[in-house]
């Protein structure tokens, strides 16, 4: 009988075997991928450069980590995305020395770990890319006019103790005004960071407050100091806001770009931010400009900053910030308090009326073609071989809709038939399809569908002509009330009498009855942290909220970001939408003329549906 000991000495031996064949490969496979992805031959001849896989910007490692675990080297190089960087020494022997130590470091970690951790240190001979430093230009661009940073505008103690004072945990900081009437109103636990308001309550998607219903909390008296200070300074307040929001916000959150409403707020907006140190973008058209927002520092935004500029806070645990090149930097919890001084007159005559509610800021018959043209048209003519990547599956009820079609020969038509994936499933019906995408028309094409470019709100058809149509997922990038009517009118013109249509259209609600959507849960789980929503949206449209996708919809038109990360170049699209509410898509049909028979209405999900007939001859 063997002894026990010798059974697992035996067994350590084989794990350790395991081990080594393993890392043997990923050995193997980390070699070949440097000289695939970066034209660079890994040696065991001695050099001055090494590469170290595992340390990179995907893996959020700062230089200065760099630099204390693997002995000060002189320079370091880091590329996007990936999960290695190349390190220079002062001589071939202190990078021997190094390679040696942690070569050995790591194998020890690999064996003693089950599934061996893609770690690994090589020479490089020769000398590695430089660094894309187009990843941070933003950060050298012009700086807006009217914006200043005011460094230490607090000290380490004042930000203690007014931490101290608003802490979340408690869900009420202001414990000498605390309102027992309407705390709901003042403080919110939002899915992306915890805000509280005082004087006025600051409304997100629209970006505005009702003068009507000042709040019962004022701004608390332990902000005195902080207050008389920005009134004394010349470049801040004349007099003391009458307004301020509290946001707190944990790792990896941030806030979408916007522009605080005009004919609100008067003067300069003003934010004192405490904790961590953040990055913000500005954003005017094409012009981008980075700046990092130090801890216990004041942000003042004025003059053309303020009026004709977004900001915003992109969704990400850390940055990629200029420091010899590019570095990290990573994100701890930062509460900011935003302050600002309510409009006596509320009509703004600024210089930016693209981004002016009291001048524009609708949207009207006027823009809604070239709106949907750049908002939507043009999106999805970007996108359209990523969308179809994520399109496949028929919805099971639309699916039960063309199947019940059972006469032989009956027209099928498909609105906005994206990449055809209700196409081919009734072998009985003649199925067409319009689209304004020409790449999703090729891809339906491709598959042998019969598809024709055409919009939505000119149907080139005759009348009375189709059995049955599907307009799943349009009528919400139509963007005015009068223009979903005449789409609506085009769907049942063109059905012969006693025809059906289903039309589906995006749910402001994307929780229904305790259920949340497929697009409900996807937005919760989004966890993509080199994204910038900041894309160059047409400033023209500049007033319509970006949704964020960790939120619930606050507004009925709003942008929704599509994030293709595979796109280095521009990974983010913003697609218009009108979110419809409970009821809407109803009252809607009802106005046509003669209205049609609604045969069912349901929710499904994250879209209001209905079912309609035409029960009468046009």
């Amino acid at each position: 009988m063997i002894p026990i000991e010798n059974k697992l000495e035996e067994m350590t031996e084989s794990a350790r075997k395991r081990n080594e064949r393993k890392l043997a490969r990923k050995r193997t496979k980390i070699i070949s991928l440097v000289q695939k992805d970066a034209g660079l031959n890994v040696t065991e001849v001695p050099a001055r450069w090494l590469i170290v896989w595992g340390f990179g910007l995907a893996n959020g490692t700062t230089k200065k980590d760099i630099k204390e675990m693997f002995r000060n080297p002189e320079e370091i190089r880091y590329y996007k995305d990936k999960a290695y960087c190349f390190m220079r020494y002062v001589t071939t022997d202190v990078a021997s020395n190094v390679k040696e130590l942690y070569e050995e470091e790591f194998f020890k970690l690999a064996l003693r770990d089950k599934n061996p951790v893609k770690r690994f240190i090589g020479f490089i001979n020769d000398e590695p890319p430089p660094e894309d430093l187009q990843l941070i230009a933003s950060f050298s661009s012009s700086c807006p006019s009217g914006l200043r940073i005011i460094p230490e505008f607090v000290t380490k103690e004042e930000e203690e103790l007014i931490l101290s004072r608003i802490d979340p945990s408690q869900n009420d900081g202001n414990h000498e005004n605390k309102s027992e009437t309407e705390p709901e109103t003042i403080t919110k636990l939002l899915k992306h960071r915890w805000v509280r308001h005082f004087g006025y309550e600051f409304r997100y998607g629209s970006n505005d407050i009702n003068f009507e219903n000042p709040l019962a909390d004022k701004i608390p008296s332990y902000l005195n100091s902080v207050i008389a200070k920005m009134v004394q300074n010349e470049f801040v307040f004349k007099e003391p806001p009458q307004q301020l929001t509290v946001n707190q916000y944990r790792s990896g959150q941030g806030i979408p770009p916007h522009v605080d409403t005009h004919s609100c707020f008067e003067g300069p907006i003003v934010s004192l931010s405490l904790g961590s140190e953040i990055v913000m973008n500005f954003r005017r058209g094409d012009e981008l400009y980075s700046t990092i927002v130090p801890p216990r520092s004041l942000l003042v935004m004025d003059g053309d900053v303020r009026h004709g500029w977004t900001h915003g806070i992109a969704n990400r645990t850390f940055d990629l910030v200029p420091s010899c090149g590019i570095d990290v930097m990573h994100r701890k919890t930062r509460t900011s308090f935003t302050f600002r001084r309510l409009r006596k007159n509320p009509i703004c005559c600024c210089l930016f009326p693209e981004m002016c509610d009291s001048q524009q800021g609708k949207i009207s018959e006027e823009n809604a073609s070239n709106l949907e043209d750049h908002l939507v048209h043009k999106v999805y003519e970007n996108i359209a071989p990523h969308f179809h990547e994520t399109r496949h599956t028929p919805w099971p009820r639309v699916r039960n809709f063309i199947e019940s079609i059972t006469e032989e020969g009956a027209a099928i038509l498909d609105v906005g038939c994206g990449n055809g994936k209700y196409f081919h499933l009734n072998s009985k019906a003649i199925q067409i399809g319009t689209d304004m995408s020409t790449g999703l028309l090729k891809i339906c094409r491709d598959r042998n569908s019969q598809v024709l470019r055409a919009n939505a709100l000119q149907l080139p058809f005759r009348d009375e002509c189709f059995h049955a149509v599907i307009c799943i997922a349009v009528l919400h990038h139509v963007s005015t009330k009068e223009r979903r009517l005449i789409a609506l009118a085009e769907i049942m013109r063109i059905l012969i009498p006693h025809g059906q249509a289903l039309i589906y259209v995006w749910s402001k609600d994307q929780r229904h009855q305790d259920e949340e959507s497929v697009y409900a849960k996807q937005s919760a789980s989004s966890t993509k942290s080199l994204v910038d929503p900041c894309d160059a949206k047409s400033t023209e449209f500049s007033f319509i909220h970006i949704h964020e996708r960790q939120s619930d919809f606050s507004q009925n038109d709003v942008l929704v970001p599509w994030v293709n990360v595979k796109d280095d170049k521009n990974p983010v699209h913003h697609r218009y939408y009108h979110v419809f509410d409970k009821g809407e898509l109803e009252d809607l049909v009802s106005l046509l003329d003669p209205p049609p028979q609604i045969l069912d209405s349901y929710y499904d999900q994250g879209n209001w549906v209905v079912k309609i007939m035409k029960d009468k001859v046009s």
